[in-house]
């Protein structure tokens, strides 16, 4: 019967609680642990898909970004700490903004960037409305993000800018 609701998989993981209740015998609990076996299956995912993964462009960086951030209704800005080799060592969401903003401070990444023993990193952020022009606050970010890299030797590779499906990337556009 879940099944025969949604015309396809992205509707099912997208469904509310309240439209996983509307399908006869799923009740409150049901809906709920349906929704965290959807969020257990995309964090494993994430997992094998990330883990050890090696870096050699911004493109391949943006299309799996694209594929998690694509749905989100708020700015997440996610840092992508990488080894000496570019393989990722780690992947955080640093900030969750409103529908238009984040608040980012390099202070807080760079913290995490020195624990982790990162050789470098990548920032990204989505924008909800899947305009990826960067506002004067993303130039502004990236300035802030690529001084501070300098100075502790931790440079900043890109700054990507996700939308649904399109990205901007600051190095592809000789902006960092």
């Amino acid at each position: 019967r879940v099944f025969d609701t949604f015309e396809n998989l992205h509707d099912f993981k997208m469904a509310s609680l309240e439209e996983l209740q509307s399908i006869p015998g799923v009740g409150r609990v049901k809906s709920a642990q349906i929704k965290a076996m959807l969020e257990l299956g995309r964090r494993i995912h994430l997992v094998n898909q990330q883990f050890g993964e090696k870096i050699t462009s911004s493109y391949g960086v943006a299309q799996t970004l694209i594929e998690q951030m694509k749905d989100y209704k708020q700015e997440h800005l996610v840092v992508i700490y990488l080894n000496a080799q570019n393989a990722i060592i780690r992947q955080k969401t640093m900030f969750i903004g409103t529908l238009n903003s984040s608040i980012a401070h390099p202070r807080e990444i760079y913290r995490d960037a020195v624990k982790f023993s990162a050789s470098s990193l990548i920032i990204a952020h989505n924008h909800p409305s899947s305009d990826t022009k960067p506002s004067s606050s993303d130039v502004e970010l990236t300035k802030q993000m690529q001084k501070a890299g300098q100075y502790l030797g931790i440079p900043l590779i890109d700054h990507l800018i996700i939308g649904h499906d399109d990205y901007y990337s600051f190095r592809e556009n000789d902006k960092l």
